[in-house]
């Protein structure tokens, strides 16, 4: 069959990354210390951010009141993502960003020597 030949050389390259994907999963199954190292790196990062929400609002001396009116939710609910127990999506941090006037980089990777990017030039 002539569109069989076609076929194929298209499907073959996903069928060879799929198959190299169902390989790799006895390691990650089977490796419980490697789960557990990178559900604790995800948990840190995590954290991460809530301090540089915290950081970041601190420094505009901005409460928490404030920016929960802003998010329509709760200072309780707001609060519960400053400590990290509560996981916000990316749509919930471009709103904190833009809030706090910073480029959403700033809220994922912010350390000392990271000076803060202004988005509306104030």
């Amino acid at each position: 069959m002539p569109g069989g030949d076609i076929v194929s050389r298209i499907l073959s390259p996903v069928i060879f990354l799929i198959k190299s994907e169902i390989r790799a999963l006895p390691y990650f199954v089977n490796n419980p210390s490697q789960v557990r190292f990178m559900k604790e790196a995800l948990e840190s990062r995590i954290r991460s951010v809530a301090i540089n929400i915290r950081k970041i609002r601190e420094s505009k001396s901005y409460t928490q009141d404030y920016i929960a009116v802003k998010l329509a939710i709760s200072q309780n609910a707001y609060s519960k993502i400053e400590l990290g127990y509560t996981k916000i999506t990316v749509e919930r941090l471009f709103q904190i960003a833009q809030i706090l006037d910073v480029d959403p980089i700033d809220l994922i990777s912010l350390n000392e020597d990271t000076s803060l990017h202004v988005v509306n030039g104030s």
